[in-house]
């Protein structure tokens, strides 16, 4: 909306952040703020966690409704004295106000609502392009139980949604008012008890009866208001001036029309092309499409057609470059067209792999993936730091812990085109924020690496990754944060653990017969299709850089 715009007013909201407080369980402490409300909305993106938590945070005597239960009204959960409602991706077209019900949880960010959506956020990583749609939906979301002016609600915000709205540029974006009351509840929730914020919550809940909230907590809301600022996020106008001919291109592609689609899908990648880095990922994404309606074009065999398969082969070259990650290199060639030259690291990591996978035994090679999977699913640093190590041997990559004090729990190296360091913290619990202290450890890893290497320079791309469980770190932490570092959750190593436990069975039960040249070529299609490259791995560690995840507090 333009800045000129009216701000709609809705009702307050006090939002708790249960993953903020040290030493509580996130669950425990909701199904206690549940209890005092008497009833609970839930809402997720899908269906299995929303039930899954509605489930965890209701009384053993209360019902849970679903969509089942109020498809076509709400009034069967408003009826209720006590009872829970689990839905999945209702952040629109629900009301709530009044007594109807005074809290709501709200887990995880609405990033990912179809297949698309995922495929923008998680490999084209065309956050710019999806962020008012995400945002839009948080907005809706939070505000479902306070319609009017003179409602009032409780919203905890459990999950990644934690993360999301900490985030500078994330929290900026939002209205004043919301921005206020985020505020109000991350300083809230942070360095305190749970009976700090069983107190508040109930004197909030007891407004019309007790004056404590007015007296004391609104006047601390309104002076935040007072101080927040609105910032549109970069690369707003760029997309905006995009979208008339993105309309048209897909009129034109939807319309069998290739060719002019084609043309004006490069218009549309021209347009993204000023926003630079902002957008560069979506650009890519919109070249690759230019490329695919060229291909389509001259595959109609139009005399007017002449020379579009050139034109094809080279917008989708042009897409491999300019695209963010390696989702354009690694999709199936146009007919005629070479595929894409591996990167030296790529090909350093197939070389390492299959140079083990030809020397060593199978069942040797069996232990050792089973015994770096158990070591994965630890928490203790005795079993998990060599697990790491042992997973970045499995990754083609030579992978050693760094002896000394103060250094990293491993390093993965392919050879010197890409470094990776790996801290981990992975016996903390998911609750507070990253020390600065720890933050600070990682920022000089890199810098040790090239010194224990002999190395004149820090290869291009390499990066650090902070494992924990936490779901943010400490302001100042961020602020001084290096650019290659960047936060990772346990989970996502474990699922790459298990991608090359899967990938490394299938290696070793059909390496029988092959020569090394073949044993080569399997390797790096078996890896490309685990996404356990060097360059897929660099996309799925560092989503999440340090410098933007920390907790803003007022």
């Amino acid at each position: 909306m333009p800045e000129s715009a009216p701000e709609p007013r809705s009702g307050r909201r006090f939002f708790v952040f249960p993953g903020l407080v040290s030493g509580v369980d996130s669950i425990d402490l909701t199904k206690r703020l549940v209890e005092l409300a008497g009833k609970a909305l839930v809402l997720a993106p899908d269906r299995a966690t929303a039930v899954r938590t509605a489930g965890a945070i209701r009384q053993s005597s209360w019902p849970m409704l679903t969509i089942d239960d109020v498809a076509h009204r709400m009034d069967p959960f408003v009826s209720q004295q006590n009872a829970v409602c689990a839905l999945a991706s209702r952040y629109d077209g629900l009301d709530l106000p009044g007594h109807g019900c005074r809290l709501e949880v709200i887990e995880n960010v609405p990033d990912r609502d179809h297949l698309q959506e995922r495929f923008l956020s998680s490999r084209v990583r065309a956050g710019a392009a999806l962020s008012e749609r995400v945002r839009t939906r948080v907005v809706q979301g939070v505000g479902r139980c306070t319609r009017g002016s003179a409602d009032w609600a409780i919203v905890v915000v459990l999950g990644d949604l934690t993360k999301y709205l900490l985030r500078q540029e994330n929290l900026t974006a939002l209205s004043a008012e919301l921005q206020a009351e985020i505020n109000f509840g991350v300083e809230n929730s942070t360095d305190t008890t749970q009976a700090e914020i069983v107190e508040n919550v109930t004197a909030f809940l007891s407004q019309e009866t007790d004056d404590t909230w007015r007296e004391h907590g609104e006047p601390l809301v309104a002076q935040l208001r007072a101080e927040a600022v609105r910032t549109l996020p970069v690369g707003s106008e760029i997309l905006a001036s995009a979208a008339p001919a993105e309309i048209q291109t897909c009129a034109l592609a939807g319309q069998g029309r290739w060719q002019e689609a084609s043309a004006k899908a490069q218009q549309v990648a021209q347009a993204l092309s000023s926003g630079e880095a902002t957008t560069k990922g979506y650009r890519g994404f919109w070249l690759y499409l230019a490329g695919i309606w060229a291909y389509r074009a001259a595959s109609t065999g139009a005399p007017t057609m002449g020379g579009s398969l050139a034109n094809a082969h080279a917008l989708i070259r042009q897409a491999e470059q300019t695209a963010e990650g390696t989702w354009a290199r690694y999709m199936p060639p146009l007919p005629a067209m070479e595929a894409p030259v591996l990167p030296a690291h790529d090909d350093q990591a197939v070389a390492t792999a299959t140079n083990l996978l030809e020397k060593g035994t199978p069942g040797r090679l069996a232990t050792r993936l089973s015994n770096m999977i158990g070591g994965l699913k630890e928490t203790a640093a005795s079993a998990y730091e060599p697990a790491l190590t042992e997973l970045g041997t499995f990754l083609g990559a030579e992978a050693n812990k760094p002896s000394g004090t103060g250094r990293c729990d491993s390093t993965w190296c392919w050879g010197n085109h890409l470094w990776a360091v790996v801290e981990a913290k992975s016996d903390q619990k998911p609750e507070g924020v990253i020390a600065h202290k720890d933050i600070r450890q990682v920022g000089d890893q890199l810098r040790i690496l090239k010194s224990d290497r002999n190395h004149k320079v820090i290869p291009d791309g390499s990066f650090t990754v902070l494992l924990s469980p936490k779901p943010a770190v400490d302001q100042t932490g961020a602020i001084g944060a290096e650019e290659h570092a960047h936060l990772v959750h346990p989970e996502v190593v474990w699922e790459i653990g298990q991608d090359v436990q899967h990938a490394w069975e299938e290696l070793l039960t059909s390496r029988t017969g092959r020569s090394t040249r073949d044993l080569i070529t399997f390797v790096g299609t078996t890896f490309q299709r685990y996404g356990l490259l060097p360059s897929q791995l660099r996309e799925r560690l560092t989503e999440h850089p340090v410098g933007t995840a920390g907790a803003t507090l007022p």
